[in-house]
């Protein structure tokens, strides 16, 4: 009996058991036939890239130093007041950027300062003029006592010995104190010369700082070098373009002035791929709102490498002090496929 029940338990197992796979979909009449996947080719390659202007001229904040006579104020940060918009046309002279002007208060010091040198000028013109007049009066007074005194000499013998000595004698005092007089009075014309110059040169010296600072004031507005147009830069320390109010470094470049549409890019190539950065010879820019490509030919690679930060001007980025070499690249055939300097694109290998 026990060797019945094991052989059907033998039998029920083996049976239960398909060894066969169950057919796929696929394999079934009717089924659907799947399609073999296709092998993904290696990935191109992408770098950061920037468009900017071929021909422009960088435009800095000015130095914020200011001197004259007995102020000097200086500061190595300025603060952007006025601001052209971006891709506005100027013409050769037009203001560009007004910075923060650190001198202003000096104004009314200058302005009293002039003030009073010429209040001393004058005031010394008049005294001058009154003491000479007073010299004159003394001279023709005296000059007229020794006119009646030679009346006296002349009467003769009319008066006693005795008096006409007396007369001589005041005679020749009196045309003593007239050329004595006339030379005080040379001496004088000199003095007062010479003070009116010295009060003269300090009117100069007060209206020259008053020309130095008109001169200070103007180096903090940035005016066109020639016509172009305004493209404004980006501010390293915010990760956007300049904007009015915005403060920075003296130096700190705020605004490319192009001279015309035509832009380029700039690559940025990591360290490891050195051998690349100095032998590709062409890449394709990506448009920003497309599928589109243009072609892009190398023209220059900077020998020095930098690093991400300093090349986006944005030290708070999270790969900011990866080293890469800058690559400069023309667009081909074309101004630059209506980009604007300032865009943020991506490059990639033919």
């Amino acid at each position: 009996m026990k060797k019945i029940v094991v052989i059907f338990t033998s039998l029920f197992l083996l049976f239960s058991c398909d060894t066969k796979e169950p057919k796929s979909e696929a394999q079934k009449p009717g089924g659907k036939q799947s399609t073999p996947s296709k092998k993904r080719g290696p990935q191109k390659e992408i770098f950061d890239g920037l468009i900017i202007s071929s021909n422009a001229t960088k435009l800095r904040a000015p130095i914020a130093y200011f001197s004259i006579r007995n102020w000097t104020s200086s500061a190595s940060w300025v603060k952007l007041q006025k601001l052209a918009e971006d891709g506005t046309e100027v013409k050769k002279g037009d203001l560009v950027g007004g910075f923060e002007f650190h001198g202003k208060n000096a104004l009314p010091k200058v302005i009293a300062a002039i003030a009073e040198a010429k209040a001393d000028f004058e005031k010394g013109q008049v005294n001058d003029s009154s003491t000479r007049m007073e010299m004159v009066a003394d001279i023709e007074r005296s000059g007229l006592d020794a006119e009646r005194l030679d009346l006296d000499v002349s009467r003769g013998d009319t008066i006693s010995q005795r008096e006409m000595k007396s007369f001589e004698i005041q005679r020749d005092l009196a045309n003593f104190d007239v050329n004595a007089s006339r030379q005080f009075l040379r001496a004088q014309r000199i003095s007062d010369k010479s003070t009116q110059n010295a009060l003269s040169k300090k009117v100069e010296l007060a209206e020259e700082d008053q020309v130095r600072f008109k001169m200070f004031e103007e180096r903090f507005k940035v005016r066109a070098p020639h016509d172009g147009v305004v493209r404004h830069a980006r501010h390293r320390r915010r990760n956007r373009k300049i904007q009015q109010g915005d403060g920075m470094p003296s130096g700190m470049h705020f605004v490319s002035l192009a001279e015309d549409a035509v832009v380029e890019v700039t690559i940025l190539i990591p360290e490891k791929k050195f051998k690349m950065a100095m032998s590709q010879k062409e890449y394709f820019v990506k448009s920003p709102n497309g599928d589109e490509r243009y072609p892009v030919d190398v023209t220059s690679v900077e020998s020095f490498p930098q690093t991400i930060g300093f090349a986006k001007q944005d030290t708070k980025l999270p790969n900011a002090r990866e080293i890469v070499y800058i690559v400069h690249a023309k667009f081909r055939g074309e101004v630059g496929a209506g980009m604007k300097s300032g865009l943020e694109v991506k490059v990639e290998l033919p």
